[in-house]
């Protein structure tokens, strides 16, 4: 495999194993493919040097895909939801198992917004009709405005009353669980040992599966460096890996998010599930940025 090692003696991380040629164990974490479908499982720089593979277990009817060993992939198929699980190796040995998953199809979202549906819906293939608010975006059957059947039925929701804003919520946001966004230098910064800034472009955080917690992102050194604000209705999360955005709001620069869920990895495994803050600001036209975090999900 490209950009592999050769051992004439005991390999790094398989002491009493013998490796010997070009072969390689995999290739060097500092050339996984960031947004392959791998990547989120490699941590940079602690990972440059040691050499992964992954093997894919199995490959979903319909589903047509081509992966590097880099986690870069080409893929098509019908509209729907393909879960492929494939096992990682770090310099030959098992790591875990786990998968990701693809979503094709008009309308197709990361995560469907039940709550912020307009009209009534078609939980299916089918694209759904969604309100233009911005706002915490899950798939949370409590988020339900009434009873609903998750089939090709439709399912009637009471018009969205999501402004962006969030709702007005009684609480001290956690010092220790917030970041701050900086105009310049390292994208984040942050006064806790809760966020790991190895990488501090991708700070890491962690939450037990069954807790809810609060993260605010502080913009402030950000929106003080182009003298503007977060507009009415400008704030939206985008979470995945199992976590679900209980609610959410702003208060001048500081936009705080409430989560719960999150899913459990299995062994060694870590799921490591991305948290983005989007805000769209006052200025015309408005400026919009967005930045992510991400939550090892690890029971506490």
């Amino acid at each position: 495999m490209s950009a592999s090692h050769a051992y004439g003696g005991d390999s790094p991380g398989l002491l009493g194993f013998y490796h010997y040629g070009g072969g390689g164990l995999g290739i060097l974490g500092a050339l996984v493919a960031a947004d392959g479908f791998y990547g989120a499982n490699i941590e940079h720089p602690a990972d440059d040097e040691i050499e992964f593979y992954p093997v894919i277990t199995s490959i979903p009817a319909g589903l047509e895909l081509d992966t590097g060993e880099a986690g870069d992939f080409d893929a098509a198929a019908l509209d729907g939801t393909y879960v492929v699980p494939f096992d990682l190796y770090r310099w030959g040995a098992l790591l875990g198992s786990t998968s990701f998953s693809l979503v094709f199809g008009t309308g197709a979202l990361r995560n469907l917004v039940v709550s912020n549906l307009s009209s009534a819906g078609t939980l299916s293939t089918v694209a759904v009709t969604v309100g233009a608010a911005p706002g915490a975006r899950n798939l949370a059957i409590a988020n339900l405005a009434s009873a609903g059947s998750l089939s090709t039925l439709a399912v009637g929701i009471v018009p969205a009353t999501n402004t962006g804003n969030g709702s007005t919520m009684s609480f001290t946001p956690s010092a220790a669980r917030t970041i701050t966004i900086n105009a310049t230098g390292n994208v984040f910064t942050a006064n806790s040992t809760f966020w790991s800034l190895a990488d501090p472009k991708k700070p890491r955080g962690w939450k037990d599966p069954d807790a809810t917690v609060d993260i605010t992102f502080d913009w402030g050194p950000y929106l003080a460096d182009i003298v503007d604000a977060i507009r009415a209705g400008g704030l939206e999360f985008i979470v995945d890996g199992g976590l679900v955005a209980v609610d959410f709001t702003f208060v001048g620069a500081k936009c705080t998010v409430f989560l719960s869920g999150g899913t459990f990895g299995n062994g060694s495994t870590v799921t490591r599930a991305p948290v983005t803050c989007r805000i769209t600001t006052s200025s015309t036209p408005p400026r919009i940025e967005d930045r992510t975090i991400f939550l090892d999900i690890e029971a506490r």
